[in-house]
């Protein structure tokens, strides 16, 4: 017997908190800092405007079936860029249904041009209206996350597989710049 997955239709539209401009100042401070495209730090990825927003909204989304996604409370939402230079936005959130952990992943094309041009106005310090926007959910990868904790809340000893941590500790995920536009 298979266990059921989420498989929600429509959009998911995100509401975007607004920002008040910074002065030009330091603006342009800013823009330098972001180094001509490499982007901002890696660990910055986790306080986008487009992540935080996320988190927010999926404190509990519904997803119209009755059903609802919830934040996991140790894995917050990341917007950036991935080693492949391609948008992304992942958020890990438990579905009500079965409470069980997905990990909901939009990747390149799939994420819209809109959020990519919000994250950089807003790391640039430019002014932000609130608005909303529509991430597609058939673009998105929803798949079921494995869990690192044992039952008696331990860390798992896993034997490394063509998945795991090891083959990953490389990766360089970062931050959006205008260059990315």
């Amino acid at each position: 017997m298979t266990t059921p997955s989420p498989n929600p239709k429509g959009f998911f539209r995100l509401s975007v908190r607004g920002q008040v401009g910074l002065p030009k100042q330091q603006q342009k401070l800013l823009q330098r800092a972001l180094d001509n495209g490499r982007g901002a730090e890696n660990e910055l990825r986790f306080q986008c405007r487009i992540a935080q927003d996320v988190n927010a909204a999926f404190e509990r989304l519904d997803l119209g079936d009755g059903t609802y996604f919830t934040i996991h409370e140790r894995s917050k939402a990341q917007f950036g860029r991935d080693r492949n230079g391609e948008a992304y936005l992942t958020v890990v959130a438990y579905w009500s249904k079965n409470n069980t952990a997905y990990r909901i992943k939009w990747t390149g094309p799939a994420v819209p041009q809109r959020a990519k041009v919000i994250a950089v106005a807003h790391d640039e310090g430019r002014k932000v209206a609130p608005e909303r926007v529509a991430f597609r959910w058939s673009a998105a990868s929803i798949t079921k996350v494995r869990h690192d904790l044992a039952a008696n809340g331990e860390m798992r000893d896993r034997t490394p597989h063509s998945g795991s941590a090891t083959k990953n500790r490389n990766r360089k995920y970062d931050r959006l710049c205008a260059a990315d536009l």
